[in-house]
């Protein structure tokens, strides 16, 4: 872009610049070490076509569309999950009539939509049942929870790895006169070393070709405490390694890649965010293009669901988090995601009330519609310390992912991967304790008394969501009235096909689909997977071990 005289005229006025910045004003205390003070030309991509091109083309590192928001808006997420299957269809038919355009569920602790296998008559879902999530036993729930949503207007995202909440789906959509090819929406079925996660990743592809069921998670690898680079590089490492096990199954890369989701985070460092995310896109494009020979540009383009970084949310000043939250939201948007959720405010006491996950939704729609950056692509391409931050998080990332590489790949790798996160996240928790890095409110700018946390609970009346034990005795009456109604003979052959299934190897997903038609509860779905399988289920960000049906060869 420049000539070779330009450029070192250049290069030598920067370097008398920054000289006279430092003795002028030192350096920053709570500056990155690798930051400089002003970027030009000199830190921009050499070769634009190879590493920038145009949105909408490889390596996608201007976004995947065209003409990015202005053609398409992103999915305005909400995570809801509160009480018993009412409780949450109620809230999230609310947030329809608001402008959500998405809705992912989340389900209790011990129950986890299914994925934990304790039913609320289990006395380990004392204290439990339903207090950081809708508590799902049977299907009937799922049939209460979405009685009255349009499943062909909302972006529906289970936030579960169980494949009986995706069976309960299923069953759904089939009783509304879907068929299988026809039923579209997602879920959280993060890489891990489980013959449940390949059955649904498979399944799907063959059969529900319109449902996203590969999912590579790192926004809580994020939120556990790594950094950006890390982020990149361990999301490509696991899609990687279900990349490598799908082609191990006989399905062709351009047959599931187009369906892989990614779910990401957006956090404090706003440009570091947003250059994150396009170094995500390109990496990721080019490993699946250049390793795995995709063909098919749909496999190229990672789709990513977003929701705003966490660990900044803080009980002191609480109202502070919905400054934050904006702010990261911004990143994201900049950054280019197809989805997003935003973290409510009130997230550091209780699951928010209905009042903190409407101005969530607020949050996105005013970005969206009154600030004006969603119609330009890719805004901040072209900035010189953007492009810098974009290339130096791929490097990084590019070292990080050859290392796992050399160390048997991400599902071997999960213990190394696990070290790093917790190195990563002491560095941060020391630089805040040190004051290197502030916290307003925590430890900068504390107030005391806190005249923002007296708001929410002035009068006595907290406006904070409180737990309800009677939710448990509720659920409990439900569970038992779907039992009382079933038939007992359709329960027991699709006890019988669930064993054979895990006995002669079969995928699980047809037989997980007999139980819950069935009205089979997750705990009892539970104990046959125990009995086949073994103690030996692992819910780690890596996926922790793998259970005795997806031996590591």
């Amino acid at each position: 872009m420049y000539d070779p005289e330009t450029l070192a005229k250049l290069e030598e006025a920067t370097r008398r610049y920054e000289a006279e910045v430092v003795r002028i004003v030192g350096e920053h205390p709570g500056r990155p070490l690798d930051a400089k003070h002003l970027y030009t030309p000199l830190d921009a991509p050499a070769d634009y076509a190879r590493d920038l091109g145009f949105p909408g083309e490889f390596p996608f590192t201007r976004g995947l569309f065209p003409l990015g928001f202005a053609s398409r808006g992103w999915n305005l997420r909400q995570v809801v999950g509160l009480g018993t299957s009412e409780e949450t269809g109620e809230r999230i038919r609310y947030l329809l009539s608001q402008g959500m355009t998405a809705v992912g569920i989340v389900g209790a602790v011990k129950n986890a939509l299914g994925a934990y296998g304790y039913d609320t008559d289990d006395e380990r879902t004392i204290g439990f049942a339903g207090k950081d999530g809708v508590q799902v036993d049977t299907l009937a729930d799922f049939e209460t929870m979405l009685d009255g949503i349009d499943l062909d207007r909302v972006s529906l995202h289970l936030i579960t790895p169980s494949a009986f909440a995706l069976a309960c789906y299923i069953n759904v959509c089939l009783t509304r006169g879907k068929s299988l090819a026809e039923i579209k929406g997602s879920m959280s079925n993060h890489v891990r070393a489980e013959r449940e996660c390949f059955d649904i990743a498979e399944f799907c592809t063959r059969a529900m070709p319109r449902f996203n069921a590969t999912y590579v998670d790192v926004r809580n690898i994020r939120e556990a405490g790594c950094t950006a680079a890390q982020e990149i590089a361990f999301g490509v490492a696991l899609g990687m390694a279900a990349t490598e096990a799908l082609i191990q199954r006989g399905l062709g890369v351009d047959e599931f890649a187009p369906r892989m989701n990614w779910f990401v985070n957006a956090g404090p460092a706003f440009f570091e965010e947003v250059a994150k995310f396009r170094a995500m896109r390109r990496l990721w494009a080019r490993t699946v293009r250049e390793r795995y020979g995709a063909r098919d540009p749909l496999s190229w383009r990672l789709r990513a669901h977003c929701q705003t970084y966490a660990p900044t949310l803080t009980r002191e000043q609480p109202l502070n988090n919905l400054v934050r939250s904006t702010i990261y939201a911004l990143a994201a948007v900049l950054g280019g995601v197809q989805s997003m959720s935003v973290n409510s405010f009130d997230e550091a006491f209780a699951i928010p009330t209905e009042m903190s996950a409407t101005l969530s939704l607020r949050t996105q729609q005013i970005i969206h519609l009154e600030t004006g950056v969603a119609d330009v692509v890719d805004p901040l391409g072209g900035s010189f310390y953007v492009e810098s931050l974009t290339d130096r998080l791929e490097r990084e990332a590019r070292g990080i992912v050859a290392e796992i590489e050399r160390r048997g790949g991400a599902l071997r790798a999960g213990e190394w991967m696990e070290q790093q996160v917790r190195a990563a996240a002491f560095r941060e928790q020391r630089a805040l304790d040190e004051g290197r890095r502030t916290l307003v409110g925590v430890n900068a700018f504390v107030e005391k008394p806190d005249r923002q946390l007296e708001l929410i609970t002035s009068n006595g009346e907290s406006l904070l969501t409180t737990y309800d034990p009677a939710v448990r005795d509720k659920q409990i009456a439900r569970l038992a009235r779907a039992r009382a109604q079933r038939d007992p003979v359709a329960v027991e052959r699709a006890t019988l096909r669930l064993r054979r299934a895990f006995a002669e190897g079969e995928n699980v997903l047809p037989a997980y689909i007999e139980a819950a038609a069935a009205y089979m509860s997750a705990g009892e779905v539970a104990r046959v997977c125990r009995e086949m399988l073994g103690e030996t289920r692992d819910y780690f960000v890596f996926g922790g071990r793998a259970d005795a049906s997806y031996p590591l060869s």
